[in-house]
């Protein structure tokens, strides 16, 4: 019986696409006419004004290149970049039924990129496909540029503005607090299990291997969602949460499935979980809104009858009037500057744009240094210098010695080579023209998607020298610090290029190096001897040795 329902299940899903397919092919035909459409769908080539931009081989039915990318990673970005340098720095690439036209060549990457062509002559596009509208709704991440320019303003002053990060920073040093004791604890029972299965009988030194991504996901999710909440959230609530955004994201968004029309519709299967998940979240979100309420009233009838109300809330912003984002945030829907539900989208995207790519960008920094043992050792180096004679530990830590880009010079560059050569999102999200417009010779209609990819324009010499592929931190360094000149000119994107860029990359590498502080303080990593390369599009989950470091 099980058998049957499963096989009734994949023949709806079957089905379903099939005719999102049709439906989708009839709306290319109506926009390209009959001609145009042959060409789109039989040979894949995108004809602006006639002229061919050569398209990324092969095109599989429904999902375009988006497979053999994930497959194939390397390769493709290899082919990528010779079709781009043959077709003057660009290249179409099929994602499901959409030809998206990516930019290599920098001079075509400062133009997409630049103010005017953001704000005037693009919109950012999210296909209607993926469930991230149900559940970001009216956030920064999905407006159009006239809302976005307001609610920017707001989110910075709710907590992400420079200004702010200071006050953020106690909550990145309890997160890193709470999840080191974990780590410690899971290195002692490895260690535990070692000493059973007699390996110091055999005369090897101990060297536990434990998996290290699942903490640092925990890391990052529990981190951020403090950031975002403060204490507007008990630690049950804050987990659940986090789980939930979490399985949106890796299920609903990152799910190629999701980029086929219509996918998003089904009503059964995976795809009924994610939807279970977005009203979960969504009931969540009016708990808090409600309990908030609440308690504000309670404390302002308490603060005219003179008593002392509950207690300041826990402080993650800066300034006298600074609580946490989903407070400031809420205090502007009071103000009327934004609706409640505009309040909960918006500490949604923060959530759903950070849980990833923070905890990717950790677990592919440990990896990085755990491959370059050299590498490793001048970060610590560096880092007990900074710290003086202390164990390392957070309480050590503080936001001048962190987010300096002198005292931690090496630190930074290695975490910005990281970046460059694996970074955690795979492309900007593109952006889709709202009117006719030239770039490189090429007159691309109105609705043409663009974008570029930081991982294949890490790859290419042009931009980076002979040594592209190769890790080399050393590149960012420049006299008193990091050199600037390396993140200038569109060449370094893993954080979006221009005004739309991540609003939270100072928050992502905060956590990025108060995690590797706490490590590189405490243990000496190196990849198990187990370890298999995985290609960029799956997350790291491998198992490292644990040696602990001796402080002289």
């Amino acid at each position: 019986g099980g058998s049957v329902w499963t096989s009734l299940h994949m023949m709806q899903e079957l089905l379903a696409c099939a005719f999102a397919a049709c439906a989708f092919t009839v709306a290319l035909w109506i926009r390209y006419g009959y001609g145009g459409l042959l060409d789109l769908l039989l040979n894949h080539n995108y004809r602006p004004d006639g002229k061919k931009i050569e398209s990324l081989r092969p095109v599989s039915f429904p999902f375009g290149s988006l497979l053999d990318m994930m497959n194939n990673p390397e390769k493709t970005r290899d082919r990528m970049i010779e079709i781009a340098r043959r077709n003057g720095g660009m290249v179409v690439v099929w994602e499901a039924f959409s030809p998206v036209v990516y930019a290599f060549d920098l001079k075509h990457i400062n133009l997409m990129w630049n103010t005017d062509f953001t704000l005037n002559k693009t919109d950012r596009s999210l296909l209607p496909s993926l469930r991230t509208k149900l559940l970001l709704g009216n956030s920064l991440f999905t407006l159009d540029v006239a809302r976005w320019r307001h609610l920017h303003k707001i989110i910075l002053r709710a907590g992400l503005g420079s200004r702010h990060l200071r006050g953020v920073f106690p909550a990145v040093c309890d997160g890193g607090d709470r999840i080191w004791m974990k780590i410690d604890k899971a290195v002692q029972r490895a260690l535990s299990e070692s000493k059973k299965n007699h390996v110091e009988a055999l005369g090897l030194e101990l060297n536990p291997g434990i998996e290290l991504h699942p903490f640092c996901r925990e890391f990052a999710i529990s981190t951020i969602t403090s950031v975002i909440f403060g204490d507007a959230i008990d630690e049950k609530q804050g987990l659940r949460l986090g789980e939930l955004v979490d399985f949106f994201v890796r299920k609903g968004v990152n799910n190629p499935l999701y980029a086929i029309p219509g996918a998003t519709y089904i009503p059964f299967g995976e795809s009924r979980k994610v939807m279970q998940t977005i009203r979960e979240i969504q009931a969540i979100g009016d708990v808090l809104i409600q309990q908030r309420s609440e308690r504000e009233a309670r404390e302002e009838v308490k603060r005219d009858a003179g008593d002392d109300a509950d207690g300041p809330s826990r402080r993650v912003g800066d300034g006298p009037a600074s609580t946490s984002i989903f407070d400031n945030l809420k205090a502007e829907a009071e103000k009327g500057n934004l609706s409640y539900d505009e309040v909960l989208d918006n500490v949604y995207g923060l959530m759903a744009a950070g849980f990833d790519t923070t905890a990717n960008a950790i677990s592919l920094s440990v990896t990085m240094l755990s491959l370059h043992p050299v590498v490793q050792m001048k970060v610590r180096k560096e880092i007990q210098a900074a710290l003086g004679k202390g164990d390392g530990s957070c309480k050590d830590l503080t936001y001048d010695v962190v987010m300096s880009s002198t005292d931690l010079p090496y630190l930074n560059a290695v975490i910005k080579e990281t970046l460059r050569m694996l970074p955690p999102a795979v492309k900007l999200p593109a952006r889709i023209l709202k009117r006719r417009t030239e770039v490189n010779g090429f007159s691309l209609q109105r609705g043409s998607e663009i974008s570029t990819m930081q991982y294949q324009t890490s790859a290419m010499k042009e931009h980076w020298g002979g040594n592209a592929k190769h890790f080399y931190p050393e590149r960012f360094l420049g006299e008193g610090g990091v050199s600037v000149e390396c993140v200038k000119g569109g060449r370094f994107s893993s954080f979006g290029l221009g005004i739309r860029s991540c609003i939270g990359k100072n928050l992502a590498i905060m956590c990025v190096k108060v995690f590797l502080v706490n490590l590189l303080t405490r243990f000496e990593i190196s990849m198990a001897s187990h370890h298999s390369r995985r290609n960029w599009y799956e997350t790291t989950h491998e198992f490292w040795n644990m040696r602990c470091v001796s402080y002289m």
